[in-house]
């Protein structure tokens, strides 16, 4: 019996080796997948960026445009504070909306989130 006891405890032991180069793999690989997908994702996120400062300067030429429309009819000072408020409003919606779906895409899997609240 105690022959097979020692053969038992040497399978689990090797088990667990086993085991952790396993996961170590694992890590190494799916590092490697997020790195391929960070070097393939950069020019397109060049392009996405070249392309929101070109519609903030598409923005700002509305704006612009907005101030001279209503500055006769209101004072360019006043058409200044209106545009400037219509244009931080649409801001902080844009802005709780894409925390709030940002906050779910980026929410922990449930199985770490108990062991965080443990």
């Amino acid at each position: 019996m105690a022959d097979q006891d020692v053969k038992i405890s040497d399978l689990f032991e090797r088990l667990v080796d086993e085991g952790g180069d396993l996961l170590q793999a694992e890590v190494r690989i799916a590092e490697a997948k997020i790195a391929r997908r960070l070097q393939l994702a950069r020019r397109p996120l060049g392009l996405l960026s070249a392309s929101v400062a070109l519609a903030f300067v598409a923005l700002m030429g509305i704006a612009t445009a907005l101030v001279v429309l209503l500055g006769p009819l209101v004072g360019f000072f006043l058409a200044v504070v209106i545009v400037t408020v219509i244009a931080a409003g649409a801001s902080c919606v844009l802005f709780v909306e894409g925390r709030k779906r940002l906050e779910i895409v980026l929410e922990p899997p449930s199985l770490l989130r108990h062991r965080s609240e443990m």
